[in-house]
């Protein structure tokens, strides 16, 4: 599913999209993107799908994981691990990046990655320490958010995507269909 960075080399900036996991799982072995059962997993997901750009899941137990890699249930937070394990932990998941976008971008390139954090602060906290010190930009676009808020946000934009894919499919002059589509009764 996930798209290839080849041929984003000359853009000045290119978005990757991290996905924090959840603590509910599946109980058997499954692909990640069907092993966190949370909805605001499951929104997360569902923004991320519908971005178009790359994006990984970002595990407690495994660091950055492909959506399609089968992994088994597990219990671990990122908050039960020592200071300096969380440490190392957000060290190595960004290297697994770096090793991820190595093969599609040269170095330079590598330092006009943008990576979008949606996941909560014991997570986005170190990693966002270790992506800047690598010379990537970071945002974490629902910080500061409650859960309630940060559902909002992902269902309002994953609606919003989902339009304007359906109005470029459409084209731009067709505003009757467009409006019988989303209900506006135009």
């Amino acid at each position: 599913r996930r798209e290839s960075l080849e041929g984003q080399v000359a853009k000045p900036m290119s978005r990757v999209i991290w996905i924090g996991c959840g603590s509910k799982k599946a109980s058997k072995e499954c692909a990640a993107r069907d092993l966190y059962k949370g909805c605001l997993f499951k929104d997360r997901l569902a923004y991320a799908e519908d971005s178009e750009s790359p994006f990984w899941i970002i595990s407690a137990k495994y660091g950055l994981v492909d959506p399609d890699q089968w992994l088994p249930p597990y219990d671990l937070r990122l908050g039960q691990l020592p200071p300096v394990e969380r440490a190392a932990w957000a060290l190595c998941t960004v290297g697994r990046l770096l090793d991820e976008l190595s093969d599609d971008l040269t170095v330079q390139a590598l330092r006009g990655v943008h990576v979008e954090l949606h996941m909560g602060s014991e997570y986005s906290e170190p990693l966002g320490e270790v992506l800047l010190a690598a010379g990537m930009s970071t945002s974490w676009p629902v910080q500061n958010m409650g859960i309630g808020q940060q559902r909002a946000w992902y269902r309002e934009r994953s609606k919003r995507e989902r339009r304007r894919k359906t109005n470029a499919r459409l084209g731009s002059g067709d505003s009757a269909t467009q409006g019988r589509l989303f209900g506006s009764g135009v």
